[in-house]
Protein backbone atom coordinates (compact mmCIF):
# COMPACT_ATOMS: atom_id res chain seq x y z
CA UNK A 1 0.00 0.00 0.00
CA UNK A 2 1.19 3.53 -1.26
CA UNK A 3 0.39 6.03 1.54
CA UNK A 4 1.34 9.81 1.23
CA UNK A 5 1.71 11.32 4.65
CA UNK A 6 1.83 15.44 5.75
CA UNK A 7 3.13 15.81 8.91
CA UNK A 8 2.20 18.43 11.39
CA UNK A 9 5.47 19.57 11.00
CA UNK A 10 9.64 18.62 10.58
CA UNK A 11 9.68 17.47 14.67
CA UNK A 12 11.22 13.89 14.63
CA UNK A 13 8.32 12.27 16.21
CA UNK A 14 6.30 13.76 13.82
CA UNK A 15 8.29 13.40 10.61
CA UNK A 16 10.98 10.04 11.57
CA UNK A 17 8.70 8.20 13.63
CA UNK A 18 6.43 7.48 11.00
CA UNK A 19 9.07 6.00 8.74
CA UNK A 20 10.36 3.80 11.65
CA UNK A 21 7.23 2.45 11.92
CA UNK A 22 6.07 2.08 8.11
CA UNK A 23 9.01 -0.06 7.37
CA UNK A 24 8.13 -2.55 9.96
CA UNK A 25 5.99 -4.14 7.19
CA UNK A 26 7.04 -4.36 3.65
CA UNK A 27 3.85 -4.17 2.40
CA UNK A 28 3.40 -0.10 2.88
CA UNK A 29 5.31 2.34 1.32
CA UNK A 30 5.31 5.77 3.20
CA UNK A 31 5.55 9.00 0.92
CA UNK A 32 6.72 12.42 2.58
CA UNK A 33 7.26 15.51 1.18
CA UNK A 34 10.45 16.84 1.67
CA UNK A 35 11.24 18.08 5.19
CA UNK A 36 12.53 21.86 3.85
CA UNK A 37 8.42 21.83 3.08
CA UNK A 38 7.33 21.52 6.90
CA UNK A 39 7.15 24.12 9.32
CA UNK A 40 9.14 24.38 12.89
CA UNK A 41 8.92 26.55 16.07
CA UNK A 42 10.24 29.39 13.84
CA UNK A 43 9.20 28.97 10.53
CA UNK A 44 5.08 28.40 8.66
CA UNK A 45 5.35 25.34 6.39
CA UNK A 46 5.36 25.88 2.65
CA UNK A 47 1.69 25.33 2.29
CA UNK A 48 1.85 26.00 -1.99
CA UNK A 49 4.59 23.65 -2.13
CA UNK A 50 2.56 20.79 0.10
CA UNK A 51 -0.11 21.28 -2.49
CA UNK A 52 2.21 21.18 -5.26
CA UNK A 53 3.92 18.19 -4.28
CA UNK A 54 0.17 16.04 -3.90
CA UNK A 55 -0.54 16.94 -6.97
CA UNK A 56 2.65 15.66 -8.27
CA UNK A 57 1.68 12.31 -6.24
CA UNK A 58 0.54 8.90 -8.71
CA UNK A 59 -0.86 5.64 -7.41
CA UNK A 60 -1.04 6.92 -3.69
CA UNK A 61 -3.81 4.57 -2.17
CA UNK A 62 -3.91 6.19 1.50
CA UNK A 63 -3.96 9.85 2.40
CA UNK A 64 -2.96 11.11 6.02
CA UNK A 65 -2.69 14.60 5.81
CA UNK A 66 -2.33 17.05 8.89
CA UNK A 67 -5.48 19.59 8.17
CA UNK A 68 -3.49 22.45 10.59
CA UNK A 69 -0.19 21.94 8.30
CA UNK A 70 -2.76 22.64 5.08
CA UNK A 71 -4.56 25.22 6.54
CA UNK A 72 -2.14 27.17 8.78
CA UNK A 73 1.38 26.18 8.38
CA UNK A 74 1.80 23.95 11.45
CA UNK A 75 0.41 23.72 14.85
CA UNK A 76 2.18 26.10 16.29
CA UNK A 77 1.41 29.49 13.43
Amino acid sequence: MRIALIPIDNRPVCYQLPEYIAKLTKENELIMPDISLLGDLNKSADTKGLIEWIDSLKDIDKYVVSLDTIAYGGLIP
